[in-house]
């Protein structure tokens, strides 16, 4: 035993060289082969007269790099809004909204693109187009209007007649005169009178009116030789009757325009109607009044307007007072807050957004203001009371005075 103990003393050296040994190679092998890396295969690692020979190159010319080939020029996009444009030539063409020509400038006259087709003329005779700008009707027509309920009206030999979006010929050249189509109708001229026709070219109404509208919300002015003006149904029924002097124009939003004897359009316009007559009806005065922007008008206008402030303020207090408004009429800070939160999600812009916001800014600072002004003891407006009776009085009011009102308004307050 005590000579086996002192043969491994003597070679615990060797053995500890041994194992460090394997445990390096273990672990180098470990880490390169966790890295992709196969030292038996990979001819760095392989001894040196294992080497694979490199293969002769075969006695070939040096290569020619090869020419670079021509890149194509991307073609303009012909999708989205293709836009007229009047070229040096005196002639019209098409652009994308990028500025890129589309179509070379080679018409007459052009007319923007309505879905895939557009008007364009040559030596002023209209024809149809598409995107691409060939021919899809050779020019052939006098005049053109636009598409109405994929319907366009053109003149042919002193005749209107109508096309659908192939093109296509579907209402005869018949009429001197004619209009687009609304709610299934359109306005139509034989002789000196007018009427409407259906989306088949049928006479719908009778021509027999001096003059008419274009129909809106499945109705339409008309005016009888007579000077009587009337609202009239789709089959040309009177539905009201209107003084010799008013005369509208189309329906808009289910809301009729009257012109008192002028020809006036006004767009978006909403107004008090009366239906007592069996049709919505109404009125409106209106005086335009343009001023330019000057420093003087500016601060003129905004005086009144911070006047017309306050004294709405004050009517909304004085008719809550006397009962006119329920307390539901009057917000605290949350109020504001919806109010806040109201004209955030209403507006369509950052810059009217800002407006808003600075006008409820200003219509709350004046209402504190107001009521800061109230003759109430704790407020500015009690102690200019005071003082107010202090001058009539000619002497101050003693402290007791001033004490007993502060503390029976505030103890009023608590309760």
């Amino acid at each position: 035993m005590a000579r086996k103990k002192s043969l491994l003393v003597m070679l615990r050296p060797q053995l500890i060289l041994i194992g460090a040994i394997i445990l390096g190679v273990g672990i180098f092998a470990l880490c390169y082969n966790a890295g992709g890396v196969n030292m038996l295969s990979d001819p760095q690692f392989a001894p040196a007269d294992t080497q694979p020979a490199e293969s002769p190159l075969p006695d070939e010319s040096p290569a020619v790099p090869e020419s670079p080939q021509p890149t194509e020029t991307p073609k303009p996009s012909t999708t989205g809004r293709l836009i007229p444009y009047y070229a040096e030539n005196g002639m019209w063409g098409y652009k994308n909204t990028s500025g890129q020509v589309v179509i070379e400038a080679m018409f007459s006259d052009a007319n923007e693109f309505d879905g895939e087709i557009a008007f364009a003329a040559q030596s002023s005779i209209w024809g149809l187009i598409n995107r691409s700008g060939a021919w899809v009707v050779e020019p052939v027509w006098g005049s053109v209007r636009g598409f109405s309920e994929d319907k366009a009206a053109v003149e042919s030999g002193d005749r209107w007649g109508y096309i659908d979006r192939t093109g296509k010929l579907i209402i005869d050249y018949t009429y001197r005169e004619v209009g687009d189509f609304h709610c299934g109708r359109a306005m139509a001229r034989s002789g000196s009178e007018y009427g409407f026709i259906d989306i088949n070219g049928d006479i719908a109404v009778s021509q027999k009116w001096s003059e008419v509208s274009d129909y809106g919300a499945d109705v339409a002015f008309a005016r009888s030789s007579s000077g009587n003006s009337y609202i009239i149904d789709k089959v040309g029924e009177k539905i009201a009757t209107l003084s010799s002097k008013q005369y509208g124009t189309a329906y808009s939003e289910d809301y009729a325009l009257i012109r008192d004897g002028s020809e006036v359009t006004l767009s978006g316009v909403i107004f008090p109607v009366d239906s007592s007559s069996g049709a919505s009806m109404g009125d409106i005065d209106f005086l335009p009044v343009y001023t330019g922007k000057t420093f003087g008008n500016v601060m003129y206008n905004a005086f009144w307007q911070s006047y017309s402030s306050v004294r709405m303020t004050y009517e909304s207090l004085y008719r809550t007072i006397r009962g006119e408004y329920g307390m539901d009429a009057v917000s605290g800070p949350i109020g504001i807050g919806g109010e806040v939160e109201h004209i955030i999600s209403d507006s369509q812009s950052t810059y009217v957004t800002l407006m808003n916001l600075l006008s409820l800014a200003m219509l709350i600072s004046v209402s504190l203001g107001i009521m800061n002004l109230l003759p109430i003891p704790v407020l500015d407006g009690g102690h200019l009371l005071f003082f107010i009776i202090e001058a009539i009085r000619r002497k101050p009011l003693s402290e007791k005075a001033h004490m007993l009102l502060h503390t029976h308004y505030f103890n009023k307050s608590i309760d």
